[in-house]
């Protein structure tokens, strides 16, 4: 369901000798909350959130095969100190119909 980057995950430094810290990405569905057990090391929050958007963006794909609304769902980045760091909303993810300005 999430992509994870393996390569990632074997706890190595950044080249600028800085460690890797470590983020879980939470999927909530309504009231429910589905807890990443694993997490994946990222160099940075803003990486964090690029992968983020990415689980994102499959879960609106495996929404849409099996015809499931996503209403408020939302993949939710957690640090290892357990505090929610970022959030990405599914409905935010989806391709946006601009009005034609012709004519």
């Amino acid at each position: 369901m999430i992509r994870q980057n393996r390569s990632l995950k074997s706890g190595r430094a950044q080249s600028d000798g800085e460690p890797m810290r470590r983020f879980f990405y939470d999927i909530r569905r309504g009231a429910d909350l589905i807890q990443d057990p694993d997490g994946e090391l990222q160099p940075s929050l803003e990486r964090a959130m690029t992968e983020a958007v990415s689980a994102a963006k499959d879960l609106v794909i495996d929404a849409i095969h099996g015809l499931r609304e996503i209403d408020d769902d939302e993949v939710l980045i957690r640090d290892d100190g357990g505090f929610i760091v970022g959030r990405v909303a599914l409905i935010d993810v989806l391709p946006v119909r601009r009005p034609d300005h012709r004519g």
